[in-house]
């Protein structure tokens, strides 16, 4: 490295080029170009950073004083993809249980959202052992870029196929949402932080059945979910009934269950 020093007395005077007009104006041009390109950078930076990961967890109320606790997770994956994950456990007696499953999300560039179909299905029903495979149809739950209170949102139908890890089918799903309506947006405070959420209504309709296409269980129920945008839902309740057919060679009506789910958000993180 080379050291410049000055003698003490010593001057030293420096003389600046006069630059025309025309080249003055196109330097402060390529000035403001260049900045222009840092501050984009800058910009795409921060909104690409904004939150890589969401957590929330709660408490579900099951009705007959049963209860539990859960997590919804979303990471972002890249500027297009969403890994939710949703885990519940109630450890309560009679008969605790664990739910866990993954679903994917896709986001557009305008920032809507298109969710694969199995999240719309009550999660009781995906208590699903690990040596089964779900194949769920193409069909998606899409949440605009612009959702606003009032507005009617699109309906789907679609379904899971169930098989074993040797290509065997099990079980059908078929899951059908309608007359979905924007409700209201509400601010969720929790602790010293809020967000603010779309309350989201519709109808849901459940069919399970067999590889021999009988139907073993329908159920017909009300659902509320509160929906963050860019994000995903992050509390859901539940009511109405599911009805278990009997499979036996008697016949029969079956039994009927009522179903009576609410949820309380305990706390949200974001990363």
């Amino acid at each position: 490295m080379q050291q410049f020093s000055q003698r003490r007395g010593s001057s030293i005077s420096l003389r600046m080029p006069i630059l025309s007009p025309s080249y003055m104006g196109l330097l402060l041009f390529i000035v403001f170009v260049l900045s222009s390109i840092a501050l984009g950078a800058q910009d795409g930076d921060s909104k690409q950073s904004a939150f890589s990961e969401t957590k929330i967890q709660f408490e579900k109320e099951l009705g007959a004083e049963q209860k539990g606790v859960g997590t919804y997770i979303y990471s972002t994956r890249d500027n297009n993809t969403i890994e939710a994950k949703y885990d519940f456990e109630k450890s309560s007696i009679p008969n605790p249980y664990k739910i866990s499953y993954s679903y994917s999300i896709t986001k557009g560039e305008d920032g809507a959202l298109a969710v694969d179909i199995s999240s719309v299905v009550d999660p009781f029903e995906m208590r699903i052992d690990e040596s089964v495979e779900i194949r769920t149809s193409n069909e998606k739950v899409e949440y605009p870029a612009n959702i606003k209170v009032g507005q009617i949102l699109k309906g789907v139908d679609g379904h899971l196929d169930l098989y074993t890890k040797q290509g065997k089918l099990l079980l059908i799903y078929n899951v059908s949402i309608s007359n979905r309506k924007v409700e209201r947006k509400e601010t969720i405070s929790i602790g010293s932080s809020s967000v603010e959420a779309f309350v989201i209504s519709y109808d849901y309709k459940f069919e399970k059945s067999n590889r021999f296409d009988l139907v073993m269980l329908e159920s017909n129920q009300k659902v509320k979910e509160w929906y963050l945008p860019g994000v995903g839902v992050i509390k859901q309740n539940r009511s109405g009934e599911e009805v278990i057919q009997s499979l036996s060679e008697e016949g029969g009506a079956g039994s009927v269950n009522f179903i009576n789910s609410t949820s309380n958000i305990k706390h949200i993180d974001q990363f």
